[in-house]
């Protein structure tokens, strides 16, 4: 492994191994954590997303090359988890579980690694995958555990609702399009205000790595492991090797193309366990699912980011 992809990941590892020790000990408090999480979701990633992309320079073609390389490789994925279904001991809400491990992507670590790699750039760009993903994978999520979660059947009209008013409010797609707005309509917030938002979006890079490692739950259950070894090897291997595979049929550019790449590579997202918890999904699979991509991503994202440095 080159020095500098080691330079690259183990501060991040680092600081994820960090928030699990402090979680775990209780400090400064249970509750303190709760809220870093609503801090950097809600306020932090926002001004990190809005003041990237306020003033990045973005390619609008580039949205078609998203769903063309990173969209359809997705739906390839969720769309080959219905052969867990072979197996018949795998119930429909672990199903579900394992669809979500699969499809979804935990941007918190993706932000942070695209700004190192590519500096200002990377965070726009994946700032704008997120945002096209975030609404094709929650619509695609809570269809599934509308089918296939105990809780849905019983109300899935107001669930579907719900999805709707989230994905409305969701924050950080609507930094990511007020950032877009502002680019597209070439509007400049001064000088002094602009820089008030970005760093005030710096500082929830390393908090938002300790909330990860925070949110870590070490449970193994024995008839799960088939959920976890399917939607991770999806996850982990399947999905870059796609994006990798339709990059190379379309015109990109090759920062673009490895950030395309990176967003594949990333473990599930840690929203994953509050949407099962909420539709009535299986819980403690998700919660294994989370914490072994998470941890397995130590092993895998070295491998990925030698890949997309090679890349030309």
């Amino acid at each position: 492994m080159s020095s500098s992809i080691l330079d690259t990941l183990l501060p991040l590892y680092l600081l994820i191994s960090l928030g699990y020790v402090f979680r775990h000990r209780r400090f400064p408090s249970l509750a303190f954590w709760d809220g870093v999480e609503k801090l950097v979701y809600f306020v932090l990633f926002p001004a990190l997303i809005f003041s990237n992309l306020a003033r990045a320079e973005v390619n609008p073609a580039l949205i078609s090359q998203i769903l063309f390389a990173v969209a359809i490789p997705t739906f390839i994925v969720g769309a080959l988890q219905w052969l867990g279904f072979l197996d018949k001991r795998l119930s429909r809400e672990t199903f579900s579980s394992m669809y979500q491990g699969a499809v979804r992507n935990n941007t918190t670590i993706g932000l942070v690694i695209a700004g190192l790699i590519l500096p200002g750039q990377g965070v726009a760009v994946m700032a704008l995958i997120m945002t096209l993903l975030v609404i094709i994978n929650n619509i695609s999520c809570v269809t599934v555990l509308t089918h296939y979660g105990n809780a849905a059947r019983r109300d899935a009209a107001s669930q579907n609702k719900s999805m709707l008013r989230n994905l409305a409010g969701n924050p950080l797609i609507i930094a990511s399009v007020g950032g877009l707005a502002f680019n597209f309509l070439a509007i400049r917030l001064p000088d002094s205000l602009h820089s008030a938002i970005y760093f005030l979006g710096q500082t929830g890079l390393p908090l938002a790595l300790l909330a990860v490692g925070a949110g870590l739950r070490f449970t193994i259950s024995a008839d799960k492991l088939m959920a976890l070894g399917v939607s991770s090897i999806s996850k982990l291997l399947l999905m870059p090797a796609l994006i990798y595979l339709f990059v190379t049929f379309i015109d990109i550019s090759i920062n673009d193309a490895r950030i395309f790449v990176l967003y594949g590579a990333l473990p599930t997202a840690m929203s994953s366990y509050v949407l099962s918890s909420q539709l009535g999904g299986d819980k403690q699979s998700m919660a294994q699912i989370i914490t072994f991509q998470t941890l397995a991503t130590a092993l895998t994202l070295p491998v990925v980011l030698l890949v997309i440095q090679g890349m030309a």
